[in-house]
């Protein structure tokens, strides 16, 4: 499974990732997302779902310290993941990008496969795009 990956200072609580999601996703027109934490995979472990409201419309996001960042401003990272709507999810990256990060490493594609973006970038490639 692919992800795209933003860094991040802290570990957002699930409120504050409900908050970034849903307003962004008003900013493009869509129905508020629900966003809960379930279990993920075999360990118990729970991590954020966000279900939109059209077919297709999933994720989920993996958060995670990234052991190498020694010090570095944002050492979490925020794996976003679905196997759903491509543009769902990159509104989903944006969201968090824009709320907490400053780069999307775009892996899975849901904009350009493996580029970097600064999240001005990948916000307009996204506009451009809806």
């Amino acid at each position: 499974m692919r992800s795209s990956s933003i860094r991040i200072p802290a570990h957002p609580t699930i409120e504050e990732i409900e908050n970034v999601i849903n307003g962004e996703l008003s900013d493009f027109g869509r129905d508020a997302a629900t966003i809960e934490n379930r279990k993920y995979g075999v360990s118990e472990n729970q991590v954020p779902y966000v279900y939109g409201k059209r077919d297709g419309e999933w994720a989920w996001l993996l958060i995670y310290e990234w052991p190498e960042a020694d010090g570095a401003a944002n050492r979490f990272v925020c794996d976003v993941q679905s196997r759903g709507d491509d543009r769902f999810a990159a509104i989903i990256c944006y969201a968090i990008g824009k709320a907490f990060g400053e780069k999307i490493e775009d892996d899975a594609g849901f904009l350009e496969a493996g580029r970097d973006f600064t999240v001005n970038e990948f916000g307009e490639m996204l506009k451009r795009r809806l």
